[in-house]
């Protein structure tokens, strides 16, 4: 019962993953080899043996790896986070507070020059948090390039907007697009900005 009390909080803090090894070698305990690209990586790597099943501590691999372990304790998820990927994500997060918009007019005119721009990025930072991760694979699909270079987005108007509530604004946009032939069309689009904390993003696209 101590055993499977001790297996559970383990496991719930995702800092454990099991592997298959033969009965003796788990009855040795010994440190374990951490082999990666075919170069030893140093480290004390000491397994646990419980009821059977040896365990590895992930967070001194992934620590020697240069990453960074996370535990997202309401999906239980382990996150391993390179160096390299949490720069770039400090990067990304650093240049987006830069475009932030202090305005919901503001905040459509950014999205609708991104979109004129095809410029993937400043569309995606425009956006809420909820639509960022319904739009984000499509960006990502696209390598943050959107459109097609014909018809591409020669102009655009953005209406006055309509206040639907507190903290919330609807406004049109329409865009001109125009060919290599010289053929003309419009399209639009409704956008919903809702502000959060201090600042606005766009919550929907119609």
């Amino acid at each position: 019962m101590k055993n499977k009390r001790m297996l559970i909080a383990i496991i719930s803090l995702g800092l454990f993953a099991a592997i298959s090894v033969s009965p003796l070698s788990a009855l040795a305990d010994r440190a374990i080899q951490l082999m990666m690209n075919g170069a030893n990586v140093n480290g004390d790597f000491k397994p646990i043996t419980i009821d059977g099943t040896t365990y590895v501590q992930l967070r001194p691999i992934a620590e020697e790896l240069g990453a960074t372990l996370t535990w997202d304790q309401d999906t239980n998820v382990v996150g391993i986070l390179s160096s390299d990927n949490q720069s770039l994500a400090k990067q990304v997060k650093l240049l987006q507070q830069t475009i932030l918009a202090s305005t919901p007019e503001e905040a459509v005119q950014k999205y609708a020059e991104g979109v004129k721009t095809r410029n993937g990025a400043v569309q995606y930072a425009m956006l809420t948090p909820g639509l960022q991760d319904q739009k984000k694979s499509t960006f990502e699909e696209m390598s943050w390039v959107t459109g097609v270079s014909s018809p591409w987005v020669e102009k655009y108007t953005i209406d006055k907007g309509t206040q639907i509530s507190e903290g919330q604004w609807k406004f049109k946009i329409t865009y001109a697009y125009n060919t290599a032939k010289n053929e003309s069309s419009t399209e639009e689009a409704l956008v919903t900005v809702n502000k959060i904390k201090d600042y606005w993003y766009i919550s929907s696209i119609e």
